[in-house]
């Protein structure tokens, strides 16, 4: 047969041709493609027995009791229900085998212990008070779950597999960073305010950085590689650090200033002084000259331990002995040498446009730990002279100690004069007026103290004991319960006990007066006319009595010893 009669000359070329631009196009073809290493599950055994035989592009199972043979799954799955409708044992054999033999779906397997695992971080976090083992766990389920379920998913597709590299690359490069921060914080007893739970902490995160070098060497073939992880990095650093993007070009700033005072410095000490004048000779002295001294020196005073700036220091609540801590650290006193005692319209003044109240109260649980070195080493100055200059806002609230340690401060940086007020189980504040004496504060947030609702009545929902604001007068005395009014009628009672006892008889009154009203109407609808009016009439003496009674604030626990302080340690 003549050459030009062939079929591949004239660009017919054979299936199974091997010339060079048809293996060209077939290799292109595989690189597109994936090349399973495992086995998939066969969709007519239900046995994981399926393999795709690339080279011939089909799947086949290689269970000698199925041998499913199909281009696609479809097309194995139609087979399968084809063989079984026809009956026999076969088919009651693979019915019996789809049933026992059902697999949970990966995707619903990873979704499970990604979750379980956070929440899990989530209530270490809360517990430990960083959100550093959160972040951990949650991580590690992540990439486990990839590795364990998914990564044939990274190998198929070429771009998903580049970005999980780059993820793995940084992740390894934050969790390195991570340690030595975890590190050096950990040395200086300024990790946690535990040592044991720091530790703990370290420990995982070097676990876990152990763990995740053998997953990203495990896929060192991957695009990108870690070397052009880093330079992109160091790249994206600078041109941002001298673009004038922050914080980058803050960092920038203080390297380049800590290097040139380090350069200055060592220049300045090279050499000996020499005076001005003739030389001097070998054992003669001269004196100098009178118009030239040499300036003294002027010592720097040495600043206190608990300066913050000119004005404002800070001191710790000790009570019983004990460093008082809240659910943010230890509580820190802000103390301003220009505070004052305020009048008692001041003081109102100031409460009122406070925002302390506002805040929810939030159950934290505290740990005891064991604390080393100087616990006024521990605060970060700096963050406090940001939260007196406005840059930074204080953290928020969550229980009575966080409450009376954000009023206090707060006053103090309005230039009123407040203290800090322990007892056995609460924390709140007092304040020395000019005109009306000492007037204790209870600031703690909505949700901690319930109200006296009346939910029904003959005017539709009528509710008591609610208020907008949940500033307090606070009234304590030895031996006696804890007693709280809403500031808004504190003033119709005075700010001692006997004040207290006297909303005390007049919410007994308010209760009986309830009772009553609530006996006549018997959770009736409709009255006559003339029960009507005397409903009404005892709504509106329950409406007086309440406005005069302002929250319905429940009364604490028997006060058996409170400390008083000022300003702190």
């Amino acid at each position: 047969m003549p050459l030009s009669d062939r079929d591949y000359i004239r660009g017919k070329h054979p299936p199974n041709c091997t010339c060079t631009e048809c293996t060209d196009r077939r290799l292109k073809k595989l690189r597109k493609e994936a090349h399973p290493s495992h086995l998939s599950v066969c969709p007519r055994c239900r046995e994981r027995s399926l393999w795709h035989n690339v080279k011939e592009h089909k799947y086949e199972c290689l269970n000698l009791k199925c041998k499913a043979v199909g281009s696609n799954l479809g097309e194995i799955a139609n087979n399968s229900r084809a063989i079984s409708s026809r009956g026999g044992e076969t088919d009651k054999s693979n019915i019996s085998q789809k049933t026992t033999n059902y697999r949970i779906p990966n995707w619903l397997i990873a979704l499970l212990f990604i979750f379980a695992l956070s929440i899990s971080g989530w209530g270490i976090s809360l517990f430990v008070g960083s959100y550093i083992p959160f972040w951990v766990l949650f991580e590690f389920s992540l990439i486990y779950s990839v590795e364990k379920w998914f990564y044939y998913s990274t190998r198929k597709h070429k771009y998903i597999g580049k970005l999980y590299r780059l993820f793995l690359n940084l992740t390894i490069l934050s969790l390195l960073g991570l340690i030595i921060w975890s590190g050096i914080k950990l040395f200086s007893q300024q990790f946690v305010y535990s040592s044991l739970t720091g530790s703990l902490i370290f420990l995982a995160e070097f676990i876990f950085f152990i763990w995740m070098w053998r997953v990203v060497s495990r896929n060192n073939w991957r695009w990108p590689s870690m070397k052009l992880t880093v330079f992109s990095l160091i790249a994206i650093f600078i041109i941002f650090a001298f673009a004038g993007v922050n914080p980058f070009s803050s960092y920038k700033d203080n390297v380049i200033s800590f290097f040139v005072t380090t350069g200055s410095g060592e220049a300045g000490d090279a050499g000996d002084i020499k005076l001005p004048g003739k030389d001097i000779e070998d054992g003669a002295t001269t004196p100098l000259p009178s118009e030239s001294p040499l300036p003294i020196p002027e010592v720097p005073e040495p600043v206190p331990q608990n300066q913050i700036n000119d004005e404002f220091s800070f001191g710790l609540v000790i009570h019983d002995g004990l460093y008082i801590s809240g659910s943010h650290g230890l509580v820190v006193l802000i103390n301003n040498k220009n505070a004052r005692n305020p009048t008692y319209q001041e003081l109102i003044y100031f409460l009122t446009n406070d925002n302390t109240d506002s805040y929810p109260y939030k159950f934290s649980p505290l740990l005891s730990s064991i604390m080393y070195g100087d616990p006024h080493d521990k605060v970060d100055k700096k963050f406090w002279l940001d939260v007196i200059n406005g840059v930074t806002k204080p953290s928020s609230p969550y229980i009575c100690a966080d409450f009376a340690e954000m009023l206090h401060n707060n006053a103090e940086i309005a230039r009123v004069r407040a203290g800090y007020v322990c007892t056995e189980d609460h924390a709140f504040n007092v304040f020395e007026t000019t005109d009306k004496g000492i007037i204790y504060i209870d600031d703690t947030g909505e949700s901690d103290y319930p109200i006296y609702p009346i939910p029904y009545s003959i005017s539709g929902s009528v509710t008591f004991g609610d208020v907008d604001s949940n500033d307090k007068v606070a009234y304590i005395e030895i031996g006696k319960p804890f007693g709280l009014i809403s500031l808004s009628v504190a003033h119709l009672y005075g700010f001692n006990y006997e004040g207290y006892e006297k909303w005390v008889m007049k919410k007994e009154l308010f209760d009986d007066k309830s009772d009553e009203y609530d006996s006549i109407l018997n959770g009736r609808l409709f009255v006559p006319e003339d029960e009507y009016y005397e409903l009404n009439k005892r709504l509106d003496e329950l409406k007086a009595l309440s406005n005069e009674l302002g929250g319905f604030w429940e009364t604490g626990d028997i006060v058996g010893d409170y400390e008083v302080i000022w300003d702190g340690d």
